[in-house]
């Protein structure tokens, strides 16, 4: 872990700068020769390496555009986010939803 508080020697500039907390969540790096995000989720903008999914990301799609609620859940780390933000928001948008993600 590196320390990342001012020190005496840093500019002043530096030091009034706003930081992020330690624990603060930071965008996962994805690129052809990596393209797996371990615990991070897929997102809209890295859904060109979310693959695998297309049978659940096009049932969920239909549910949403049938149903007035669909819920998805599911025990931790099957990927429920991931499907969500980098396979069926992405579906549907361009079909004119306005999709909202909220996590609870």
């Amino acid at each position: 872990m590196t320390d990342t508080r001012p020190t005496e020697s840093t500019p002043p500039a530096e030091k009034d700068a706003p930081r992020a907390p330690p624990d603060a969540p930071t965008q996962p790096s994805v690129d052809p020769q990596h393209p797996w995000l371990g615990l991070d989720s897929f997102t809209e903008e890295t859904r060109a390496y979310f693959y695998g999914r297309e049978n659940e990301v096009a049932e969920l799609a239909r549910r949403v555009q049938r149903k007035t609620l669909t819920v998805l859940f599911g025990q931790s780390g099957l990927g429920k986010t991931s499907i969500v933000r980098a396979g069926v928001v992405p579906r549907l948008r361009p079909m004119g939803y306005c999709p909202v993600y909220v996590r609870i």
